[in-house]
C-alpha cells in the first residue's frame, strides 16, 4: 500500500542520508556503552559526604540494593567520587557493628528502611568524625582496601595471613563487584578488590563447613 511504501521509501537528499548514518552510529554507540563491562576503581581517601540515591535491582546475592554516592578527599591520582551498593541487611549489619564498637552514640538507625530515611541516616554520620574515620564506615563505603598486598600460597607467612584473621584484616563488607559482559574482559582485567575479598573469605570459611557452604 502507499502507507507501507511511504515508510520504506529511499531518502531523497544527501542530508537525509547523513542523518540516517548519524542515527545508526549513535544507536551503535549506545549499544556498545550499554553492554560494556564495569570494573570498579580502587578508592583511596577520606570520606567527606555521602547520600543514598536509589533502590536498585537485585545484586549477585539476589537482594535489592541501595546505591550510595560518596565524595572523597582522595589520595593523589585517585577518584574523588564514587558509589557502592548495599542491601538492607548490610545496613543492619553496619548499625550492629557500630553498636558493638560503641560508635553509635547520637545516631538513630531508622525503624523503616527507605531511600529518604537511610539518606538522612548516612548524612548524619558525618556529624560524628569518630565514625567517619572508622574502618567500619570505610568498609561500608568500599574504600581504602584492595588486598593487593596479599600473596596467596607464596610462602608460609603469607599463607598464615590468609587463614588467620588476626594476622590480616579483611573488610567487614565486600567491595563493589565488577560486572563483566564478555569473557575476554573477565580474563584480561586485573583482579578487583571484590575478587580478592571473595578469595580471602573463601579460604577463611573453610574452617567452618556450614559457613563455607553458605558463602
Amino acid at each position: 500500500s502507499s502507507g507501507i511504501n511511504a515508510e520504506f521509501k529511499k531518502p531523497s537528499s544527501k542530508g537525509q542520508v547523513k542523518a540516517m548514518k548519524m542515527h545508526k552510529s549513535s544507536a551503535f554507540l549506545f549499544l556498545a556503552v550499554a553492554t560494556a563491562s564495569y570494573v570498579p576503581p580502587y578508592y583511596g581517601g577520606q570520606p567527606t559526604s555521602a547520600s543514598v540515591a536509589s533502590l536498585d535491582p537485585p545484586d549477585y546475592r539476589g537482594e535489592e540494593v541501595y546505591k550510595i554516592n560518596f565524595q572523597l578527599e582522595a589520595e593523589a591520582g585517585m577518584p574523588q567520587e564514587g558509589f557502592i551498593h548495599r542491601s538492607a541487611a548490610d545496613f543492619e549489619k553496619f548499625d550492629h557493628l557500630l553498636t558493638t564498637h560503641l560508635l553509635n552514640f547520637g545516631l538513630h538507625f531508622p525503624s523503616e528502611l527507605s531511600i529518604e530515611n537511610l539518606d538522612a541516616y548516612i548524612k548524619g554520620i558525618f556529624e560524628h568524625q569518630n565514625v567517619v574515620n572508622s574502618n567500619i564506615f570505610q568498609d561500608f563505603l568500599g574504600i581504602n582496601w584492595s588486598g593487593k598486598d596479599l600473596k596467596f600460597l607464596q610462602s608460609l607467612p603469607d599463607f598464615m595471613q590468609i587463614v588467620i584473621p588476626q594476622l590480616y584484616r579483611a573488610p567487614d563488607f565486600a567491595p563493589e563487584p565488577p560486572v563483566f559482559t564478555s569473557e575476554e574482559d573477565c580474563i584480561t582485567t586485573e583482579e578487583t578488590p571484590f575478587e580478592v575479598y571473595v578469595y580471602l573469605m573463601a579460604f577463611r570459611s573453610q574452617v567452618n563447613l556450614q559457613e563455607y557452604l553458605q558463602f
